[in-house]
């Protein structure tokens, strides 16, 4: 890729980066005021010393051009926790690391995967009637390319869809397309084309059974 290309490219991950922050805060404290609302007071403190130190996370990522592996799962784990907490604890979690991989070694763009888990959270298990689950596993694809695998055994797209299409119409939600504009441009800067896979998944009687998102980053270490 030419000089001006690469200007090119990274002013548009600056401006796709600066799209993602006040998402990521409404929705953060959307959750807050939920909670607030419907639990009792000690419970509101803990969740507001968590919600204390996800915003002090993610102000710290924000301002970052790539963070390590290890910060990017922090921040993961913090968001989870407070989404289990609002939803009543409703859903399981899993993350697993690679032995080949060196957690705090491994450099790559910040809040690359808490779109995706927000979204399997939010459209997929928060709307499943038992208990559910939510697995994110990196693994090394490739030298330089790291693979996150983000999946929930959730009521999947088309019941989530059907659900959706009640909502008002103003509502939009471009975290998605964002993060995929942003992995796709942070690739191809670095040689890399793969960027996302979206898989829905099905029991053995063919019904929905969840939904899995691949996605490839180029990393640095």
């Amino acid at each position: 890729m030419k000089e001006q290309e690469k200007t090119l490219a990274e002013y548009k991950l600056d401006a796709l980066r600066s799209q993602m922050n006040p998402h990521f805060i409404f929705n953060a404290i959307t959750a807050i005021q939920h909670f607030i609302m419907n639990n009792e007071k000690r419970a509101a403190i803990e969740y507001l010393d968590e919600f204390s130190t996800l915003i002090r996370k993610f102000l710290d990522h924000s301002r970052a051009d790539s963070i390590s592996l290890s910060e990017e799962m922090s921040l993961l784990i913090s968001y989870i926790n407070l989404e289990s907490a609002r939803f009543s604890n409703k859903f399981g979690f899993v993350l697993n690391v690679s032995d080949e991989i060196e957690p705090d070694a491994v450099k790559m763009p910040p809040m690359l995967i808490q779109p995706f888990a927000e979204n399997a959270i939010k459209h997929a298990l928060m709307h499943k009637s038992d208990y559910g689950l939510l697995r994110i596993d990196f693994q090394v694809e490739a030298p330089g390319l790291l693979k996150v695998i983000v999946e929930d055994d959730g009521i999947g797209r088309k019941k989530s869809a059907e659900i959706n299409q009640w909502r008002p119409q103003n509502y939009k939600s471009c975290a998605i397309e964002v993060t995929k504009e942003r992995l796709e441009i942070w690739n191809q800067k670095h040689g890399f084309t793969q960027s996302l896979e979206i898989l829905d998944l099905y029991d053995e009687n063919g019904e929905a059974a969840g939904t899995k998102v691949i996605t490839y980053i180029y990393f640095a270490t």
